[in-house]
């Protein structure tokens, strides 16, 4: 189901982790919120995308969204993102010269977590979600979950989102789930 492409044939090589705070001017911190900003028009104060940018949204009950959900899903599709406009990491260890929104799945967080705690639900929410693209044909391990911030001068996914321990457990799942003995 993941390996679906329609229209560019080319292969997603990394996923970006983000938090709202940081990409939409919203009270409500939730992915209806940040999408219903990304596409209003620009005139008006919004983005003016045709819709949230990311290609999937994580609520603090753990709940999934999926942008363009149907048969139209961004990642699916293989739409680029809008999430990271870079073409390669700030220290230039990392470079995707069709950049980072074509070759990178977007998941937005929601909340502010240079200010709140990530809760644990939307944590093993999105663990379950990048061991699940991660498996179905991105990569073979952790090593291509990245911060927004590794790729713009940005706190996202945030200060205290727990990047490292994020990965680690995602690498972790991903080990256990290939049969390997964890000692």
């Amino acid at each position: 189901m993941w390996k679906v492409v329609r229209g560019n044939l080319r292969e997603w090589v990394g996923i970006v982790l983000h938090h709202g705070a940081a990409n939409a001017k919203t009270e409500r911190h939730d992915i209806q919120a940040y999408a219903n900003f990304h596409v209003k028009p620009a005139a008006d104060g919004g983005r003016g995308y045709s819709d949230m940018g990311y290609h999937f949204g994580i609520e603090e009950d753990g709940g999934i969204w999926i942008s363009d959900a149907g048969e139209k899903a961004r990642w699916v599709w293989q739409r680029p993102g809008s999430h990271t406009k870079a073409t390669k990491s700030l220290d230039g260890k990392i470079v995707m010269p069709a950049g980072v929104n074509s070759s990178c799945i977007g998941i937005c967080f929601a909340g502010n977590f240079n200010e709140e705690e990530l809760s644990r639900l939307t944590f093993e929410s999105g663990v379950r979600l990048c061991v699940a693209l991660l498996r179905e044909g991105i990569h073979e391990n952790a090593n291509v979950i990245y911060p927004h911030s590794r790729f713009q001068e940005k706190d996202c996914p945030g200060k205290k989102f727990p990047f490292e321990e994020f990965v680690k457990t995602v690498a972790t799942e991903l080990r256990i789930r290939a049969g390997v003995k964890i000692a």
